[in-house]
């Protein structure tokens, strides 16, 4: 699949749009269908009792037709669909986040986390969508020679989240379950923290000094917001209070900008479980509409009569 393609497919199956669905109570009784089908659909006198059998008298055999071939299939195509829709009620279940399946919208959600809002909270949501954005393993102790060596590399740019040199981790990388619009949201709270992180005493370096170790500052005097997040998830003891700096501002300012990114994180994530959950429920409705387009047809014929 190309990635114009890919992209396009990816705009219009959010999990939201598939909760929908998946969050029906119909839905969900569809995991039942292969039970309904051997008990129910495939009785021969609760068919006939629902008028779906196909039972005529008897009559000259013609060749069957289209219509006629479709009304001897449609108690197959009603047991299809109602298979189908359970599959993906099923991948819903499982794959969907639970924010998606808790809450409506994101305005819902933001009410709920508000309410039980804590400092552990907003940074376990922070956490969760900047590991997704970070590709590769935390420093441990970089030596102020290598940090003088990336500066340079930083230099080049303006962008703080673009990937730095091959011996470093990237931060950045967008994907069809990790958008642009996410990493985005990510990039301005982690500029924001970067702007921030200092008090009045702890006044970042400028690029005038010659002091090699800018912080979260490159030459150019922009936040590098791949360092910010880089010490936010690595949670060196050598940066602790620079951690508790930059978190201590996303919390006191950026709360409900965390919960939102975390929201929108949420509905686009998993690109392949939604296409799966997406084309089954897409499926299993056009199987579904096939016998209802029938029996429609059959009444009205009948009424006309």
């Amino acid at each position: 699949m190309s990635t114009a393609i890919g992209k396009k497919i990816n705009a219009i199956i959010p999990w939201s749009s598939i909760s929908s669905i998946g969050n029906s109570t119909p839905a969900r009784l569809t995991i039942l269908a292969p039970l309904i089908g051997y008990l129910v659909i495939y009785n021969q006198f609760i068919a006939d009792f629902f008028f779906l059998s196909n039972t005529t008298p008897d009559l000259p055999q013609e060749s069957p037709s289209l219509l006629d071939l479709f009304r001897e299939l449609k108690l197959t195509f009603l047991y299809f669909g109602l298979l189908l829709f359970g599959i993906g009620a099923m991948l819903f279940a499982a794959y969907a986040p639970r924010n998606i399946r808790k809450y409506k919208s994101p305005e819902e959600y933001l009410l709920k986390m508000e309410a039980a809002q804590t400092e552990w909270l907003i940074v376990d949501n922070l956490t969760r969508v900047g590991r997704a954005a970070w590709k590769g393993e935390y420093f441990e102790s970089p030596s102020r020679s290598q940090r003088s060596q990336d500066r340079s590399v930083r230099d080049k740019g303006q962008s703080g989240h673009r990937p730095i040199c091959a011996t470093e981790p990237s931060y950045g990388n967008t994907s069809l379950s990790f958008t642009e619009d996410t990493l985005y949201q990510l990039d301005a709270i982690l500029e924001f923290a970067g702007h921030n992180a200092f008090s009045d005493s702890e006044e970042p370096v400028t690029a005038s000094e010659p002091d090699p170790d800018l912080g979260f500052y490159n030459a150019l005097g922009n936040v590098m917001t791949d360092r910010v997040l880089e010490c936010i998830l690595s949670k060196r003891r050598v940066d602790r209070a620079i951690w508790h700096n930059s978190v201590g501002v996303i919390v006191e300012h950026r709360a409900r900008d965390v919960f939102y990114l975390a929201y929108t994180f949420d509905e686009w994530s998993r690109f392949g479980a939604r296409l799966a959950c997406a084309s089954m429920f897409l499926l299993g409705g056009i199987l579904l509409a096939i016998p209802t387009v029938i029996t429609s047809l059959e009444v009205i014929s009948q009424a006309w009569k």
